[in-house]
């Protein structure tokens, strides 16, 4: 976590006159190092803020990761989109070496419990459509990569050993007779990745969407079908198609190729999930592990492909 000096000479440059109170580090995973940070302000009220910088490895895969987040995430929340509000931007080096931004606090929960699907999906759905309805050509944006590049990147590399246990030879292979899939939805803003762990509640509301760093633009259905497989994990499958019909519901946009974006969320989880569930047990599911997430996945794959189209 970051040392008293530090956190004291970010505090001056955001609250003139305001005094650390206390720090604490939140959890921010291989993407970001994150401390919360309670002042007191010059006129005596209190303030929350975080700190959030970049790890080395988003610094690898994007030098401007502090920047381009910063710039994200002051267009969305200007649309009106629930995400926390940046504070301030420093990528001078004069107080840490590398970029970091201060977001403001957010308060709100995790929701892990496999208790309320419909609530779960109805509120998702509706985050969903909010994000990707907002209009490209009018935000102010940072130079975003198109999330179907990453799909095109992943089929073109083999890997030493095929995951046999989502059949990924056969994904490999129905991928790749399909693609490039068509355009047949404009290209939107994306998420990225909209798993649990990235969505705050406050109550029965969604507070937030967290952690903008694998955002994009591109088809629309990438988002949902990274959502669907999620809620799979947590719900079961009719979560899936609940939340799909709830978001087509709001967003009637041709979802014919649904199932191969389907294929796509789960080849995106080849090699990842003993990582993925480290994260579920530390957010306080165990009962998600690299056993269950690997048999629900197979059958997601399995759905999948008994619904592509002729």
């Amino acid at each position: 976590m970051l040392g008293v000096s530090e956190l004291e000479r970010i505090v001056a440059r955001i609250e003139p006159g305001g005094r650390l109170v206390r720090a604490w580090a939140l959890r921010g995973g291989i993407s970001s190092t994150m401390t919360a940070v309670d002042i007191t302000t010059a006129a005596g009220g209190s303030r929350r803020v975080v700190v959030r910088q970049p790890s080395e490895w988003s610094l690898e895969r994007n030098p401007d990761a502090a920047v381009d987040e910063f710039r994200l995430l002051r267009a969305v929340t200007a649309a009106g989109v629930r995400a926390p509000a940046p504070v301030a931007l420093d990528a001078s080096g004069e107080i840490l070496p590398a970029p970091y931004l201060v977001l403001e606090h957010v308060d709100g929960e995790h929701r892990f419990d496999a208790t309320d699907r419909d609530g779960y999906t109805r509120a998702l759905a509706a985050l969903l459509a909010a994000i990707h309805d907002l209009d490209l050509a009018t935000l102010d944006l940072p130079l975003l990569p198109d999330l179907r590049d990453q799909f095109t990147r992943k089929l073109s590399r083999q890997p030493a050993a095929l995951d046999a246990s989502m059949d990924e030879a056969r994904v490999r292979e129905t991928l790749a007779a399909a693609w490039p899939l068509p355009e047949r939805n404009a290209a939107v803003l994306l998420h990225g990745d909209l798993w649990p762990g990235n969505i705050l509640w406050n109550g029965d509301a969604i507070a937030a969407a967290l952690d903008w760093e694998d955002a994009g633009t591109g088809e629309p259905l990438i988002d949902l079908a990274i959502a669907r497989l999620d809620a799979t994990w947590v719900f079961g499958p009719d979560a899936a198609d609940e939340l799909a019909n709830r978001y087509l519901a709001r967003r009637p946009i041709d979802a014919t190729d649904l199932a191969y974006w389907d294929l796509c969320a789960a080849f995106r989880s080849a090699s990842n999930l003993a990582e993925w569930s480290t994260s579920w047990r530390e957010l306080g599911r165990p009962d998600i592990s690299e056993r269950t997430m690997t048999e629900i996945r197979a059958g997601f794959v399995a759905r999948a492909l008994a619904r592509l189209p002729a």
